[in-house]
């Protein structure tokens, strides 16, 4: 897998969407890369549980749309360039 990101990732804030098996690969690396992780999806692969019970990952179980209360909770993390 290829992620093109050239960012001190230590403690840095994301957001994966999604739940899966492509999510889990993705959050796995980030973990890893120190980052500081919330997932947004209405259930999770085995993996992320586990990680979130290690308190490594955060995991709001909701669907994220532009109209949810899920968005409320997002504070600061960065989309691309743009903080919300």
């Amino acid at each position: 897998m290829f992620l093109p990101l050239y960012h001190r990732t230590e403690g840095f804030k994301c957001l994966v969407v999604g739940g899966g098996k492509i999510a889990a690969r993705k959050v796995e690396m980030l973990v890893a890369a120190g980052c500081r992780l919330t997932v947004i999806a209405p259930a999770v692969d085995v993996y992320i549980n586990a990680w979130v019970t290690e308190k490594k990952v955060g995991w709001i179980k909701s669907c994220l749309l532009y109209t949810s209360d899920a968005a409320d909770e997002l504070d600061g993390v960065d989309l691309g360039g743009r903080r919300i």
